[in-house]
């Protein structure tokens, strides 16, 4: 991860090397005071930024740690520099710092949660590794004052357990967030196993209800089946009615006829008594 107040501080260490190299003028103790000083408030300002965001206990630890630890460092070193009656002096160094650590902070307040807590700690890593490589190679080779130099001496041991300590925190989350990614991809798959057996309870249902679905067709088909074999018996009887209905209009028809014979008949014999009736009918003959 490139960190913009690593990469200043290490461009100006880089520069700040290479001059002594040259033989140019190292940095006084006064400007090696004030860059000291300065560099451990920014860490200061940076750690109470992550007081103020994060929820994490071990970010919130080592940030505490800063705290404290740059805060006693540079009141050790006001102490001195009042001792040695030094005053510390503004330089571009300083101004670089600083205005790098403002870019960072205004980085990390857009930041919130784990991608806050991994940035920070990230920046702390490479902050620590960058002051303490320029506190090895060019601010304690070139202070003058023992006292001094004694005091950047102790506050590196100080600063490479504040890296040490970055770098486990750094670590931890790392393992935090690959156990997180496990943890959701585990819910993930519990999500999808449940999903899995919701369908297969689904399917088992649908295949319960296609199989009344199909009990009922069967059930349709036989209750089909019986209506149309009572249809047939009930067209048969409808043809056989049918046939002893067209014998009774033939026979209706046929004592209509004789019906109408013996009307004739009587008709033909209107206005005869009946002693001739049976006078001619029975002894005409005779």
């Amino acid at each position: 991860m490139l960190v913009r107040l690593s990469t200043a501080i290490a461009a100006i260490c880089t520069l700040s090397g290479a001059a002594l190299a040259q033989g140019a003028a190292k940095p006084t103790d006064s400007q090696i005071a004030h860059i000291a000083y300065t560099a451990g408030q920014l860490d200061i300002d940076a750690a109470k930024q992550a007081i103020s965001k994060s929820t994490n206990k071990d970010v919130r630890a080592f940030a505490e740690d800063m705290v404290r630890d740059h805060t006693a460092v540079n009141k050790q070193a006001l102490d001195l520099v009042k001792k040695l009656k030094v005053t510390p002096k503004d330089n571009d160094t300083s101004h670089a710092l600083i205005k790098a650590a403002a870019d960072k902070r205004a980085e990390l307040w857009k930041l919130d949660g784990a991608e806050f807590d991994k940035a920070y700690i990230a920046n702390e890593v490479a902050y620590h590794q960058t002051v303490n490589g320029a506190l090895e190679t060019t601010l304690i080779p070139s202070a003058s004052n023992p006292e001094l130099r004694s005091l950047l001496q102790t506050g590196l041991k100080i600063f490479q357990g504040h890296q040490q300590h970055a770098e486990e925190v750094a670590a931890a989350l790392k393992r935090d967030q690959l156990a997180g990614s496990q943890t959701q991809s585990q819910s993930a798959s519990e999500a999808s196993e449940r999903q899995l057996a919701a369908m297969q309870a689904k399917i088992q249902e649908l295949n319960s209800e296609k199989d009344q679905l199909a009990d009922q067709i069967a059930q349709a088909r036989s209750a089909i089946e019986t209506a149309e074999r009572k249809l047939v018996a009930a067209t048969t009887q409808v043809q056989e009615l049918t046939k002893e209905k067209d014998g009774l209009v033939a026979d209706k028809e046929s004592a209509q006829a004789q019906a109408n014979v013996l009307r004739d008949k009587l008709r033909a014999l209107d206005g005869e008594s009946i002693f001739g009736f049976i006078k001619r009918r029975y002894f005409s003959q005779k």
